[in-house]
């Protein structure tokens, strides 16, 4: 696996950099442990990293890669529906209303619903 310092947000490519550490810090923990390196569970500063894994159907099936994606995106994608939201892991309650959750998935139906237009 290739380790990295930043990655670029797949959305606008905006440098998302690890926060207030660096990557030898994260290394040097993981042998601790006894483990492999994983950037997703990493302090980053403005985005999220994620693994994401092509499944069966996907011209990429089995192959897996690490995505970033920045704030602004993030927050700009969720309330057009094109980012699906879950939940809040931290806390058992969620920031966003339920009339703010409904708008989000009915903008998401609707472009789910465009796109079998196609």
């Amino acid at each position: 696996m290739s380790l990295f310092e930043s990655i670029n947000c797949i959305c606008c490519g905006k440098p998302i950099m690890l926060l207030d550490s660096n990557l030898d810090d994260y290394i040097e923990h993981a042998k601790k442990l006894n483990k492999e390196p994983e950037p997703e569970t990493w302090m980053w500063n403005g985005g999220a990293v994620q693994k994401v894994s092509a499944g069966y159907g996907s011209t990429n099936d089995g192959d897996i890669f690490y995505i970033g994606i920045c704030d602004n995106c993030i927050n700009d994608n969720y309330k057009n529906g094109r980012l699906i939201y879950d939940k809040d892991y931290l806390f058992s309650y969620s920031k966003f209303s339920e009339d703010e959750l409904k708008e989000f998935e009915r903008k998401r139906r609707r472009e789910s619903n465009l796109n079998k237009l196609i």
